[in-house]
């Protein structure tokens, strides 16, 4: 059973509606302060932010977090290069963890071409490029590093195409 986030009364989690049992665990409102299927939960629940995340001006209306385009598109940007910079920052360190060049070549020009490869795949539990270098915790990434070797994108190619080496 749970509480209406309105008027505080319980209500079950399945409900029998139109002769049917319909799940209603996910709802924050009773039946009677948001009847089913009208879709009015938005104008129940109360503004959190009045003001746009961009330029601080006052939201009015259905706006949510941003007052125009313009302020949604320069703070999507703000984010998305603060984004990029972490994602820099985090493979130069584990880089220079991993002895800052590849283990067979020893190449160390371009950030961009070193790489992580798993040294037995059926440990991995994820993969270590730049997405998830940016998004997951600093513990897990060196967790996931202890696991692999750095190597440049030829070694790496090569490694995992040796049916390739003699084409000539």
């Amino acid at each position: 059973m749970k509480n209406c986030a309105i008027c505080n009364k319980e209500f079950p989690n399945r409900i029998l509606i139109d002769g049917k049992y319909r799940n209603v665990q996910r709802r924050k409102y009773c039946l009677e302060c948001s009847p089913f299927g009208n879709h009015n939960t938005i104008k129940l629940e109360e503004k959190t932010n009045t003001n746009c995340l961009n330029c601080s001006t006052e939201l009015k209306g259905n706006q949510r977090m941003y007052c125009c385009k313009i302020c949604k598109l320069k703070h999507n940007t703000m984010y998305y290069s603060n984004l990029k910079d972490r994602r820099f920052k985090r493979k130069k360190e584990l880089v220079l963890l991993k002895g800052g060049c590849c283990e067979k070549c020893g190449y160390d020009k371009n950030l961009g071409t070193l790489e992580l490869h798993h040294k037995d795949p059926s440990l991995k539990t994820t993969k270590l490029d730049t997405r998830s270098i940016a998004s997951l915790s600093w513990e897990r990434i060196l967790n996931e590093a202890e696991k692999c070797e750095l190597l440049c994108s030829n070694c790496h190619r090569e490694h995992h195409h040796p049916e390739y080496n003699n084409w000539k």
